[in-house]
Order: structure tokens, then sequence, then C-alpha cells
């Protein structure tokens, strides 16, 4: 599997990808011209490639002896191709989930003679930009002095026998900007909800009819309040500061 696709490409669309015996081909559009483009990575052009495992998580969840429920996951590799160009580094992954498709990879690497390494680290979640600061953190091993022993049949694995991840400085950070992003889209959905309780109370108040017994400003009081709670007590809020000073 081709993870370019999942990854932003400012100046690329991309569109579909092959490899032939020049190299690795990549068919797509041009974001500011919108046309279209192939790009072909050369042999010549991969310097070394970093083979790691890929456990890829499950729906299914498995139960140990106590009966606490544990995440499955299933084995795969992740291939990163280390490419320089007039001085530039890139790097291009791929994913591969059975032994004949990883057979197939390990022949090509061995054809082109392009020099391999492998690392038990977990590579499964690593973005590009990870790898574009913190690659040669990597620990690895040359496969030919490591080996490499992939399953004939599908492997799964409780999440206790999972391999450790590898999580740089860059991966934490954008963990950090994914949940900012998260509470700031929670807030925006609590403030449309508000407002559009408000403005609802605001249409049907005057037409409910009330009991002679019933205050109508206490009940418009108590509706303000009700649907008031959720803004009140999002972080941050005017309300809550208000509050607290």
């Amino acid at each position: 599997m081709d993870l370019q696709k999942y990854e932003h490409d400012p100046v690329f669309i991309f569109h579909k990808s092959w490899w032939t015996d020049e190299g690795y081909v990549q068919r797509g559009l041009d974001r500011e011209t919108n046309e279209k483009i192939e790009r072909l990575v050369p042999f010549s052009d991969i310097k070394e490639v970093l083979i790691g495992p890929a456990w890829i998580r499950m729906h299914a969840r498995s139960r140990d002896s106590s009966g606490k429920k544990k995440n499955l996951y299933r084995q795969g590799l992740r291939l990163v191709f280390k490419v320089e160009s007039n001085g530039d580094i890139t790097y291009l992954s791929f994913l591969s989930e059975t032994k004949k498709d990883v057979d197939s990879w390990i022949q090509r690497i061995h054809t082109h003679a392009i020099p391999a390494y492998v690392t038990d680290l977990d590579l499964h979640d690593a973005k590009r930009e990870d790898f574009d600061f913190h690659y040669e953190s990597i620990i690895r091993q040359p496969l030919h002095e490591a080996g490499l022993d992939f399953p004939e049949r599908v492997d799964m694995k409780n999440e206790e026998f999972a391999p450790p991840q590898w999580k740089p400085d860059s991966f934490y950070k954008r963990k950090e900007r994914e949940e900012e992003r998260s509470m700031d889209r929670m807030k925006k959905v609590r403030l449309i909800v508000f407002i559009g309780t408000f403005l609802t109370a605001l249409i049907w108040l005057p037409h409910w009819r009330l009991d002679e017994d019933v205050n109508p400003c206490f009940l418009c009081l108590a509706s303000w309040s009700f649907y008031s709670r959720p803004i009140c007590t999002m972080p941050g809020s005017l309300f809550n500061r208000s509050l607290i000073r």
C-alpha cells in the first residue's frame, strides 16, 4: 500500500503510483495549474530503505483470564525509502501486510542493491514530518545481519505483546495540535447548540400558556439558566471567567 496518498503534499495531488524498471512513478495533479503530471524517483536516488513493524489495530478485542478486554493488533511491515535528489532528502512510505508482498519488496530491494535496514520499533503511526526531522534517530541494524521474519499467515497479538512504538518529539507535538483542534471544534459545537436553544426559547416562551400560580419571570430565568449552563462551563468562556473572578 502506497502511503503517499495519505500524506499532504503542498504542490501535488496524488492519484496513483507504480514501480517500473527505472524507479517509482507518481501520477497526479499540480495544485496550482491543475495539470496532470508524472514524477519519477529513479532507483539511483533511493539511498536506503528502513523496514520496521507496523501493528494495525483491529476492531475486534480479546479478553484475558480476568475478563479484561485487550486491543488486538494485526502484523504488517512499514517500508521507508530515503530519497536524495539535488541535495534534498525526502521519504517514501509503504505498508505491506502479506508474506507474498513482503517477498516482492525484498526482491526489488536486492535487485537494485538498495542498502536495507530493519528496526524493532513500531512505525505504523509515524508521519512524514517524523521522518523529516528524526529519521536518523531510529535504532536500526543492517538487513543482512538482523534478517526479516514475517509470518506466512496473518499474525495477531494483543497490546501487551505489541512492540514499542517509535514516538519522536514531533509525534507528541502533532498529538497536542490534534487535541487542541478537537477542543476548538467542541467549543464551536457547544456555542451553536447554545445559540440554537436560546433562540428557540425566545420564540416559544411568549406562546406558552402559564398557570396563574407560575411567575413568568421565574420561568424565563429558569430557562436561561438551563440553556446557558453548557456555555458557562466551557473552558475559557467569558461567563466562566467572570464566575471565577
